[in-house]
């Protein structure tokens, strides 16, 4: 038998082989009794809908969306030279977000420091040495805070002068001299008028011999410091009365402007959380509810119509987060502390009160497990197994 035939022999039979298969194939699926095809054509049947058991505190909560503020902040208007006709921002030593402490330069105007300083009423006189007073003693007492250590004995001595000198060359600049004055033995002029005589001297009293002062309009108070810089006029800007330095007081606190609706169920004491972009979660507590006051056009103090919501935060959070909007989920109510929860569909009731949930066995079984509902909450039970250790958080039970 040559190749040739031996190729055409294998051929053949491996084309009747394939049209046997086939044929069988056709002949049981045009066989199949009624039974068969109606076996055929059904859906397989759906599996059991499951649910895990866990354990935790069935709590009510309310999510409001919040703003990261700073505890207080209070608006202080820039102290003005005198006798100037314009003043100007020269230089912008303070920048919003950077921390200002006392003897710290909060901006210049006219080239002239504004200094940082921490008392509880605004300068009212220039002050110079010899003088006595309780501005005297509040100036000692920021010099002290700022790293200069003297007595605030409310006279200003020597010890104060080379405290408010050094105060002034560590900001770059000069004690303001006063303008010149007649010496008390110089000769004077008499300059007459239509109404008045004024006496005039040439002699002026020399440089050397004039004693700096502190102009009250180099000083500005704030009640509190270090604080957080919230905003300050940039360079070039012309200052008015309006012109203000904005301080930021304590920590941040989270703010929310709610609802009537959820205004009700809140009260001071709630224990919440935040939630942070970067899944980082802090704790925080309800500290005041009271309703959300504006400003009227005549400067009064009106309702809004919402309540204001803050929170003293349980933790740290980066300045960084300021700019975003985050949520707070506030508890309103705990139903059930440490309970197992499942799915409500999951719990079955039954006559006489009692009720069970289907538990899962290792061979896919299902045992009924009697349980008592505890409380539920939007689509969660809190369950108690009747018998302990009947059922435990990680369990799988059947839902529906």
């Amino acid at each position: 038998m040559t190749k040739r035939l031996r190729r055409l022999l294998v051929i053949a039979g491996a084309a009747v082989g394939v049209l046997l298969i086939s044929g069988g194939w056709l002949a049981a699926s045009i066989l199949q009794s009624p039974a068969q095809r109606e076996a055929a054509a059904r859906p397989p049947a759906p599996k059991p809908i499951v649910a895990e058991v866990t354990e935790g505190d069935l709590e009510r909560i309310v999510t409001v969306p919040i703003a990261l503020v700073a505890e207080a902040t209070q608006s202080f208007a820039l102290p003005q030279p005198r006798d100037a006709s314009l003043v100007v921002v020269t230089d912008q030593q303070s920048v919003p977000g950077a921390t200002l402490k006392a003897g710290d330069v909060v901006t210049v105007l006219n080239g002239r420091p504004i200094f940082a300083m921490v008392g509880t009423f605004p300068f009212y006189r220039d002050l110079a040495l010899g003088m006595e007073g309780p501005d005297v003693a509040q100036l000692q007492r920021s010099l002290a805070v700022a790293g200069y250590p003297i007595d605030d004995d409310g006279r200003f001595g020597r010890q104060t002068m080379r405290a408010v000198e050094s105060l002034y060359e560590a900001a770059d600049h000069k004690l303001v001299l006063p303008p010149p004055a007649p010496t008390a033995n110089s000769p004077a002029k008499t300059v007459s008028g239509p109404e008045t005589e004024t006496p005039t001297s040439d002699v002026e009293v020399p440089e050397s011999l004039r004693t700096p002062v502190v102009p009250m309009s180099e000083l500005l108070v704030s009640p509190v410091l270090p604080a957080r810089v919230a905003s300050t006029p940039s360079v070039g800007t012309v200052v008015s009365t309006e012109t203000a330095l904005a301080l930021e007081f304590g920590g941040l606190v989270a703010r929310a402007e709610v609802g009537d609706s959820a205004a009700s169920q809140l009260t001071s004491g709630m224990p919440a959380h935040i939630t942070l972009p970067n899944g980082d979660t802090v704790t925080a507590e309800v500290s005041d509810v009271a309703p959300s006051t504006g400003n009227s056009d005549e400067g009064e103090k009106t309702s809004t119509g919402s309540t204001s919501v803050t929170l003293t935060l349980g933790g740290e959070i980066a300045d960084d987060y300021r700019s975003q909007r985050h949520h707070a989920s506030i508890v309103v109510a705990i139903l059930a502390r440490s309970a197992l929860q499942v799915p409500a569909s999951a719990v079955v009731a039954e006559s006489g009160g009692r009720s069970h949930v289907l538990k899962r066995e290792p061979d896919g079984s299902f045992r009924r497990v009697a349980v008592t509902e505890k409380a539920v909450l939007e689509g969660r039970s809190a369950i108690e197994p009747s018998q302990q250790g009947a059922l435990k958080a990680g369990d799988v039970v059947r839902v529906g």
